[in-house]
Formats: C-alpha cells, structure tokens, sequence
C-alpha cells in the first residue's frame, strides 16, 4: 500500500526479487546465435574466430530475478564462473551486463567442433554449484549447468592452408590429368558446403615458358565443385613442350603449390594413323628409279594429337605390296 499527497497518474514499479542469488535457480537463458532448447541447450553457431557469448539470468529462491548477493550487496562478476570442454580451450571471459543479475559468458575459438560450456554460480555454502539451465523445472542431473556450443568453420576460406593434391608434373600429350583442392579456412578447418555460401573461386592455368615450348598457348583448366568442400581441377594439353603451373583463390596464389611448378608435356602414345612417311625428296620423278637402286623414305611417328615422337625407337613392320601381275619378287627393305 501506498499513499500520495496529490491527485494524479503514477507508475508503480516493484522490485520481485525477495533475497539473495541462488545457482539451483538461476538459468541459462540466451545466447547470441543460437536458440536454446532441450536439455542441454544446443546448436550450432558462429563461425572460428568469432565470439560465442551465454547470458545467464541470476534468480532468487522464488525463480525471480535478482542481482543481491548472500551478503546483502550486488553481485559482482566474481559469482559466476564457467569452464570449457574439451580441454585446451580457451578460458571463457565472465561479466556482468546492463540488466541486473544478468551475466555473460564469452569465448573465442578457432577449431571447428563441439565446444561444452558449464556455468556455476556460488552456491550457500560459497562452493560453485551448477546453473539449472533453462529446461522446464530445472531439473537437475550431471548435465546441469552445461551449455553444447558448436563451432563451425570461418566464412571465408585462405589461400593459405588449402590443401592441393599430387599435381602430375610428366605430362603426356591429349592425357587428361585432374588434381584435388580442398578448401579451409585461416585457422585450417576444412570448409564443408553450403548452398548459400556459394563454390570458392579457384583458378588454375599452365603458362608457356619462353623458349621451352615452341608453338604453345595458355592453358586454364576446369573446376569441378565436389558441394563437401573440396573440388577437381582438370587440364588437357596437346603441344609438347614445359609450361608454368599455377593455382590461385580469389586471384591469390596458393601457399602449397610451388611458384616454379613445371609440367613438361611429351609426345603421348605412338598413334599409327597419324604417323607420317616423309619421302627423301620432294621430287617425285625421282621415285621412277632403275631396279637394284635404292629408294630412302622417312618415317615420322607421331601421337594422336600429331606431336612427334622423339623417344627412343620405335617398331615399325614395313610391307610392300607387289601389284597384280607382277613377278614373285619383293624389295630388300632394311
């Protein structure tokens, strides 16, 4: 009951809190990111190297909140503590926000996983007594208090620590040849895919080295996006010759590709249809020869994409057919 001496219109504010802060009653009740349901609270939020913040509500034997202390005056940050799992994590930061009674609980983490957070508030004997959390009725077993924060990777991936598969450096010509990236991010967690997210722009190209490749043009290759955060890089060349590799994110070379990579690109496969036989010379009366004289041909092995073979010898069976009516006699051919 109240009495005033004027007439008029009053706002009355009263302060529900009737004692001091108890742990078995205080709750977990928000945290930035996430909505918090069941028991424990649990969802996925953030990304590495951000910051997950807990807000925990203080509240007196009655459920009301309450910023009073055992000993009559207004808690300080000291009454809440909070620890993390697994161990080797960092140590969470615990402070007092604008709202009375209202704690936060903040870390920041770089490894991509399951992160579980315990609160603990000062219990009546001054010992850390688990937080109720904010399940219906509060009720209690060796999950009190505790808070599953998952950590998914950052939002960008780096140039940095992306992961590049065996890169085939002997190349044979008209052969495809496909390579692996995969992508994380700065801290080295492997980025998984998101719609939303969209593919990570990497890009390669073979780049002819002056005076090694005769002929040749700039290759750039075709990605393939996997969708699991990883994705195939594919080129094909048919000039022979030693080209520059390079790969990069975002126009940014990566780190484990080497900056000198060199594909040395060989004549595939002899093909014999594609193979050429150069005669000695370009006249041909010359050919119109006396019988007993020799006639010289040269024979080009080339692949299928018409790169000559340099490699060493080759077996050829030379056949010559004698028209019909000719006498039962064959050339020497050596």
């Amino acid at each position: 009951q109240t009495r005033v001496a004027v007439p008029g219109a009053f706002t009355v504010t009263v302060n529900g809190a009737a004692s001091f802060a108890d742990p078995e009653m205080s709750t977990v009740v928000s945290a930035d990111g996430m909505k918090l349901v069941g028991k424990p609270a649990s969802s996925r939020i953030g990304n590495a190297g951000g910051v997950a913040t807990i807000f925990v509500q203080a509240r007196d034997l009655n459920g009301l909140a309450t910023s009073t202390g055992r000993d009559g005056f207004r808690l300080t940050a000291a009454w809440l503590t909070a620890s993390i799992l697994p161990v080797g994590s960092a140590a969470p930061a615990v402070g007092l926000t604008g709202i009375p009674g209202r704690f936060s609980v903040s870390f920041t983490e770089t490894k991509a996983q399951k992160y579980y957070v315990r609160v603990n508030g000062a219990g009546r004997d001054g010992v850390p007594f688990p937080i109720a959390g904010n399940w219906a009725g509060g009720i209690r077993d060796a999950l009190a208090g505790e808070v599953i924060v998952e950590v998914s990777a950052a939002k960008a991936s780096s140039h940095v620590t992306a992961v590049v598969g065996s890169i085939e450096t002997r190349v044979l010509s008209g052969i495809e040849q496909t390579f692996r990236v995969t992508s994380r991010d700065q801290y080295a967690n492997n980025q998984l895919y998101y719609p939303s997210r969209g593919a990570d722009k990497y890009a390669g190209v073979l780049l002819p080295i002056a005076g090694q490749c005769a002929g040749c043009e700039e290759i750039r290759m075709v990605k393939t996006d996997n969708r699991d955060g990883s994705y195939i890089m594919r080129f094909k060349v048919i000039i022979t010759g030693s080209y520059l590799v390079q790969v990069t994110l975002d126009k940014l070379a990566l780190a484990s590709v080497a900056s000198n990579l060199t594909a040395v690109v060989r004549a595939g496969p002899v093909f014999a249809s594609a193979s050429t036989i150069v005669p000695a010379t370009s006249d041909p009366s010359l050919y119109q020869v006396v019988a007993g004289e020799l006639v010289e041909f040269t024979i080009q092995p080339r692949d299928r994409t018409f790169n000559l073979n340099t490699e060493g010898l080759i077996g050829f069976r030379f056949v010559i057919n004698a028209p019909p009516g000719a006498p039962d006699t064959f050339p020497t051919v050596r």
